[in-house]
């Protein structure tokens, strides 16, 4: 999500710096209006087209194997085990991400009241006697407000109406409002806002938007006949006045000093026509350019989280002494240790003892939104002969690539530290729900005394370490 979430802010950022230094200075207010609202659109919403797996997430019951049985083949949908694992990350960001999410839940909860708060003081005033007015309907609002148009209703102050009404000027800016469905670009973007208000862009996008309706709407004005030395007056005398509603379109919102330089602007400087080309073709370029560097880098780092299995009051399997979460943690800490410095870069769900409940843990995976999840855990059986890695995967919206992985890690260097090697599938908790391609480790068994002493020991933790290292650096040197 964070990567989407900085490529949409750089786009916006992009565009905004398009509009500003090379169309704003221009006369072309139709062609700014739809760039504007054009790139809005893509740079906040296109990013995210890429999560059509988003909207599919796994609602099945839980299902998951309990580690210290003596078992060897895979737990099938009708066994429902107890959730015993655990997980935790030494930095607490299992605590932190919840903080961020719920902080946007509360700003943006915040914003879609206010939205609606204003939408209603507008719409509250369609209750009231309207006077058919030039097209409008024109709407007397006690409180002082400059007069200002939402669709093809017009609120004008009842006092000054009643003492001077409205000036035709008036009028013909605010029926181009209506005419040109300015009031349906300010909903969109107010509704944008309350979802992506933490893009700094969009706010510079709100402001370029409003004044550009305004530019359109001051052009319509003088093409309609009325006296540009006269309207320019208007302007400045109705600079002082009250401003009008969020969600509505108003004479006097714009700077005054903005509109008059347009106003006054020559319409056929040849620099409009350039501009139109050289905007265009820079954000299309510019966007083909971020779009590949964000998404088709294969240099990019393979994000990793390795799922430490068990931890705290919940040893896993245990076997003369040796127990699970002890073993999975060496294995895991010394993973990201060699890490460091290299195009894989790896998260822990845990990196110390301590136990976290199964959905937390997952609800953490999916926050991180890794490229590869690895669950690493060891087993027991009942016959010591009993040997060999497994690797697992379940048979859901990442079956294929999580199946490829698989046999990268059974093919590799890891299976170099075993006699056999096998790929299933299976219905495991973490699989299931994990909303990215997932891995299943089984490293081999306590009850075989060979995998024992390899486990257990520091230097054979080490090989297995490195053979899952080196399967990691395969899988990332061959995306595309």
């Amino acid at each position: 999500m964070g990567d989407h979430v900085l490529f949409s802010i750089m786009t916006l950022g992009f565009s905004y710096c398009i509009y500003h230094w090379i169309l704003k200075p221009g006369t072309t207010f139709k062609l700014n209006r739809f760039f504007l609202l054009g790139t809005l659109v893509v740079s906040l919403l296109g990013p995210f087209t890429e999560f059509e797996r988003a909207f599919d997430f796994p609602l099945e019951p839980s299902f998951q194997a309990v580690k210290g049985l003596a078992q060897s083949s895979v737990i099938e949908d009708s066994w429902e085990g107890p959730v015993v694992e655990g997980a935790n990350n030494e930095s607490n960001l299992h605590l932190v991400y919840p903080i961020i999410r719920w902080l946007y839940m509360l700003v943006t909860t915040i914003l879609v009241i206010r939205f609606l708060f204003n939408l209603w003081k507008v719409i509250s005033g369609f209750k009231r006697n309207a006077l058919k007015v030039s097209g409008l309907r024109l709407v007397l609002l006690e409180r002082e407000t400059s007069p200002f148009s939402f669709f093809n209703f017009l609120f004008v102050n009842k006092g000054s109406y009643e003492k001077d009404g409205v000036s035709q000027a008036v009028l013909t800016h605010e029926k181009a409002h209506f005419e040109q469905y300015h009031s349906m670009d300010v909903m969109v973007t107010e509704i944008l806002i309350c979802f992506f208000w933490f893009n700094p862009f969009i706010w510079k996008y709100k402001q370029a938007i409003s004044e550009n309706h305004e530019y359109l709407a001051d052009d319509f004005v003088v093409k309609y006949g009325t006296n540009l030395d006269t309207y320019v007056q208007e302007i400045i005398e109705s600079s002082q006045s009250v401003r009008h509603a969020v969600l509505g379109s108003g004479f006097s919102y714009v700077q005054t000093k903005n509109r008059l330089n347009m106003l006054y602007k020559s319409k056929n400087n040849p620099f409009t026509k350039i501009s139109k080309l050289v905007g265009i073709s820079l954000f299309m370029g510019g966007f083909i350019i971020l779009s590949a560097f964000e998404y088709t880098d294969n240099s990019a780092p393979l994000i990793v989280v390795i799922d430490v299995g068990h931890g705290g009051k919940d040893p896993g399997a245990m076997h003369d002494g040796v127990n699970e979460k002890e073993i999975t943690l060496g294995i895991a800490n010394r993973l990201t240790a060699m890490s460091s410095n290299t195009k894989v870069k790896i998260i822990q769900t845990r990196s110390t003892d301590k136990f976290l409940l199964l959905n937390e843990r997952v609800e953490y995976i999916n926050f991180i939104n890794p490229d590869l999840l690895i669950s690493l855990h060891v087993k027991t059986s009942e016959n010591i002969t009993d040997s060999g890695l497994e690797a697992f995967y379940f048979t859901g919206d990442f079956a294929k690539e999580s199946e490829k992985y698989c046999q990268v890690f059974v093919d590799g260097y890891l299976n170099e530290n075993y006699n056999s090697s096998l790929v299933k599938r299976a219905n495991f908790f973490i699989l299931k729900n994990s909303h990215c391609p997932g891995v299943l480790l089984e490293l081999g068994y306590l009850s075989n005394t060979e995998e024992l002493e390899m486990m257990r020991d520091a230097m054979g933790q080490q090989k297995i370490a490195e053979g899952i290292f080196k399967g990691l650096l395969e899988i990332q040197g061959s995306r595309k």
